[in-house]
């Protein structure tokens, strides 16, 4: 009896046809469930983390628009320079822009 791999001290027929058939069960089970945790382990969405170093304004939108919910800014300079989005034209009222002030 090495297909019954419970205790077989028992010498009726029936119960030890039963313990062979449990142990084919088991090993039944525990196959598929190998092929089962073997499949959706191979199958599985991995996890890619990837840098991107120097990007600019436009790289992080594109980024931000494809990885939505998963995309995270590891920066240490979290900032854009003022240059990039801040334009500045200064416009003077006529007294403030006329010759007699100094």
């Amino acid at each position: 009896n090495t297909e019954n791999i419970f205790d077989s001290q028992s010498v009726d027929a029936f119960i030890i046809r039963c313990k062979i058939l449990s142990t084919r069960l088991y090993i039944i089970f525990l196959i598929i469930f190998l092929i089962t945790l073997t499949t959706y382990t191979s199958l599985s969405n991995q996890i890619e983390n990837k840098t991107v170093i120097l990007s600019s304004q436009s790289i992080y939108e594109n980024l931000r628009l494809k990885y939505a919910s998963s995309l995270q800014c590891s920066c240490a300079k979290v900032s854009i320079p003022y240059e990039n989005f801040v334009q500045t034209s200064p416009l003077f009222h006529r007294v403030c822009s006329s010759d007699f002030i100094s």
